[in-house]
C-alpha cells in the first residue's frame, strides 16, 4: 500500500479574515477547499452557518463547543472549575445540538480554563476528567468525538491543559474511542518542542491536527518549525486524518498558500487538500 494523501482545511476564524465571516466559506471553496474548520460561530447562529456549508457543498471538519466569556490570559472556559457542572452541561448539549445540525463528526471540547487562585491543579483536573466522563454515552450514542487539547502558558498563563501528557491523562482515563487528542503544532511548539517524538507518542489517541508556525502563528513555512518533516512523520506514519490550518497567513489567505504547493501549482508530495 502507497503512503496515504494527507488531508488539509482552512480554520475560517483564522483564515480568509479578508473577508466577512460566512462569505469565508465561498472563499475557501474557491481555492479547492471541500472541507472547513472554525472556532465559535455561536454569535452568528447555527441557521447561518448550516445554510452556507449548504451553499458551498463543504463538509464542516470540526469546531469548538461553547467555552463562555473568552478573555486572552485572563479567562478561558470552566470546564475544571468547582460546582460548575451545570454550566458545562449546558456547553454539551448547545454543541452537541451543532454537530447534529452541521454534520461535524468531531470538535473541540469545552475549554478546561484557568486554574481558580487557591485552588489545586490536580484536584481541577479531576473536576475535568469527571466533566468529559459523564458525557461519554452521548457521545458514544451519536458516534461523535470529543477533542481534548492543550493550549500554551505564554499566552493563556494558569490553564489547566498545557501539555500533551497532561491531555493525554483525560483521554486515558476516559477511556473511550469518542475522546481523543488534538495535536497542535503551535501550541506544542512553545510547551514542549520535540513535535515529530511528541506525535509519535500520541499518534495512536490523536484524531485532529492543527497546524500554526512558531513564532506570530503564521504560514507551516514561516517559522522555526520544519513542518516539511512533520507532514512526511504524519504520511509515513498513515496518519489518515484533518489536517486544519489554525494560522494567521502573513499577508493575504491565498498567497500565503504557497505551502501546500509547488512551483508549478501542483501539490507537494503527495498532499490533498481538496
Amino acid at each position: 500500500m502507497g503512503v496515504p494523501q494527507l488531508k488539509f482545511c482552512p480554520n475560517l476564524h483564522f483564515m480568509y479574515q479578508e473577508v466577512p465571516f460566512l462569505d469565508r466559506f465561498k472563499a475557501a471553496a474557491a481555492d479547492g477547499f471541500r472541507a472547513v474548520e472554525i472556532c465559535f460561530a455561536y454569535d452568528v447562529g447555527l441557521e447561518a452557518v448550516v445554510r452556507t456549508l449548504e451553499e458551498t457543498g463543504q463538509d464542516l471538519v470540526s469546531f469548538n463547543f461553547p467555552a463562555g466569556a473568552l478573555r486572552m490570559g485572563e479567562v478561558r472556559g470552566l470546564a475544571c472549575h468547582p460546582d460548575m457542572e451545570d454550566e458545562f452541561d449546558a456547553q454539551m448539549h448547545e454543541g452537541l445540538d451543532w454537530a447534529k445540525a452541521t454534520g461535524a463528526p468531531q470538535a473541540i471540547a469545552p475549554l478546561a480554563g484557568m486554574i481558580p487562585a487557591g485552588a489545586n491543579a490536580a484536584t481541577c483536573l479531576e473536576i475535568y476528567i469527571a466533566n468529559v466522563a459523564r458525557w461519554v454515552p452521548e457521545l458514544e450514542a451519536a458516534d461523535f468525538t470529543l477533542l481534548i487539547e492543550p493550549n500554551n502558558a505564554r499566552e493563556h498563563p494558569n490553564y489547566l491543559l498545557t501539555k500533551m501528557d497532561i491531555c493525554r491523562q483525560i483521554v486515558d482515563r476516559v477511556n473511550s474511542p469518542n475522546v481523543q487528542l488534538l495535536f497542535d503544532t503551535y501550541h506544542t511548539q512553545i510547551m514542549e518542542g520535540d513535535l515529530a517524538m511528541s506525535f509519535a507518542a500520541h499518534q495512536s489517541r490523536i484524531a485532529h491536527i492543527q497546524l500554526g508556525n512558531n513564532p506570530g502563528r503564521h504560514e507551516p513555512d514561516i517559522g522555526e518549525i520544519n513542518h516539511n518533516y512533520l507532514f512526511e512523520i504524519f504520511a509515513e506514519n498513515r496518519y489518515s486524518n484533518w489536517i486544519a490550518g489554525e494560522y494567521f497567513p502573513s499577508a493575504d489567505t491565498r498567497s500565503g498558500l504557497k505551502w501546500l504547493r509547488d512551483d508549478n501549482g501542483r501539490n507537494n508530495f503527495s498532499w490533498t487538500f481538496q
